[in-house]
């Protein structure tokens, strides 16, 4: 997981021996907290916590680019307060 610029990059660099797995209180600037869960190499579910604009733009897995709003959208990120 990286942020950089205002970008968010997960499971940028996922190992193949690590299909499955999950990473919990991951912290970006901002006070912001991610708990991140991943199945066969792929995102299923984020949870946010903090002030993070749903403009956010996020890539996954070096490929797809697009926002927290559209992933909030399509029920992989929930936001807790």
């Amino acid at each position: 997981m990286q942020y950089d610029d205002g970008q968010l990059d997960l499971l940028p660099a996922l190992p193949e021996a690590w299909p499955d797995g999950q990473l919990t209180g991951v912290r970006i600037p901002g006070k912001n907290q991610l708990d991140i869960i991943w199945h066969a190499g792929c995102l299923k579910k984020v949870k946010l916590t903090g002030p993070l604009s749903n403009d956010t733009r996020v890539r996954i897995n070096n490929q797809t680019v697009t926002t927290i709003k559209h992933l909030i959208q399509k029920g992989v990120v929930v936001r807790t307060s």
